[in-house]
């Protein structure tokens, strides 16, 4: 049997308004709840990567042929949304 955890996740715009933003376009439910898992799951691996490469596969618990891992465009994509905004 495998181990679950859940999540009751609260989150005001004035929290963190990109996450909000991007969490917002997605209808409540299923939808919403992967964008959050993709977000958390990039975000994580973004954590574990060295510049200019991916993570090792024994560090992020997939494959030898790394067929799951997120591109580097995908974490710079996500690194920036949740970045500090930019001034003006």
């Amino acid at each position: 049997m495998s181990q679950m955890i859940r999540i009751s996740f609260l989150l005001a715009r004035e929290d963190n308004p990109r996450l909000y933003d991007e969490l917002i376009q997605f209808p409540k439910g299923q939808r919403r709840v992967n964008r959050l898992r993709t977000l958390a799951y990039d975000g994580l691996l973004g954590q574990l990567v060295l510049p200019g490469h991916l993570a090792a596969p024994a560090a992020t618990g997939e494959g030898d042929d790394g067929s799951s891992a997120p591109s580097m465009d995908r974490l710079q994509a996500s690194m920036e949304l949740f970045s500090e905004p930019l001034s003006e």
